[in-house]
């Protein structure tokens, strides 16, 4: 027991040193360990993710077959052992991968969501990789990462309706979902031409300083298109100054927060943002 916590100690170090980007440290931690005992499973599973992440799929692969052949129904480790091989492009050998849990669990969601993206991205198999996406859903109806690939999907195949209404489901399950914002801020903007909605999806985003550059360009192209007439004016004016605020255009911002002012006077939300933008333009 003395040992094994010690064993873990140098995991725990080396995961430390990974974080701060010392892989070649965390390596040597992880090797120490398996001089000590070349079967400790939680050192290979850190030194194969580790290669994987470096994209050095020949040495990920060692580890995590000696990793796997300790423990195989590690279904999660196996499931990126998939991925890696996929990514290195054995394509046929990461599905059989992902189907050796599907024949242990045929409910696992993860592991279809794999193989569907596998069929998506990998191999332009749209057709299987819809009905793998629906079957997740039907399997786990809050399984987020689900509804996204059907979104995404969708809009591959220019089903512009049925793509909104999957980004949508994944808002009403994780509101705070990025991927999901920032898809719907680009449908909303190019497709749509929908100024408001693209720019409500695109501040989300910004504010949360998540995908800035692509919410950036986002946010930048809906500015270019015309305001929404349902929209009134004054709050058309104020949006307008908060996404310029948000892109850090403190002249465009100022601008149209005093056009939101003149709009409406009593706005309690526009002299709070004017101060904001008076603030930082001194700067």
């Amino acid at each position: 027991m003395i040992m094994t916590n010690h064993l873990f100690d140098q995991i725990k170090e080396g995961i430390l040193a990974k974080e701060k980007g010392q892989m070649k440290d965390a390596a040597r931690l992880f090797l120490n360990i398996l001089q000590e005992d070349m079967n400790f499973v939680p050192a290979l599973i850190e030194l194969a993710l580790l290669y994987d992440e470096q994209e050095e799929f020949d040495r990920a692969e060692s580890y995590f077959q000696r990793a796997l052949s300790l423990d195989p129904d590690h279904f999660e480790l196996r499931l990126h052992y998939a991925n890696s091989l996929i990514r290195k492009g054995s394509i046929e050998p990461g599905i059989d991968q992902i189907r050796y849990v599907l024949e242990k669990d045929e409910n696992h969601c993860d592991a279809w969501y794999y193989l569907a993206i596998t069929y998506f991205f990998y191999l332009n198999e749209n057709v299987k990789a819809l009905a793998i996406a629906e079957r997740i859903i039907e399997i786990d109806p809050g399984f987020t990462a689900g509804y996204t690939l059907l979104g995404e999907i969708y809009f591959s195949l220019k089903n512009i309706p049925q793509s909104l209404k999957y980004f949508q489901r994944v808002l009403e399950i994780e509101p705070t979902n990025k991927d999901a914002h920032l898809a719907l801020s680009a449908i909303y903007g190019k497709d749509l031409m929908d100024r408001h909605k693209s720019l409500k999806h695109s501040m989300f985003l910004l504010e949360s300083n998540s995908y800035d550059k692509l919410a950036r360009h986002n946010a930048e192209m809906a500015l270019r298109l015309p305001p929404n007439q349902e929209i009134q004016a004054s709050e058309q004016a104020l949006e307008e100054g908060m996404a310029y605020l948000y892109l850090e255009k403190w002249d465009l911002a100022e601008h149209a927060l005093k056009r939101a002012l003149k709009l409406n006077p009593e706005h309690p939300e526009v002299w709070k943002m004017l101060q904001k933008v008076r603030s930082q333009s001194i700067k």
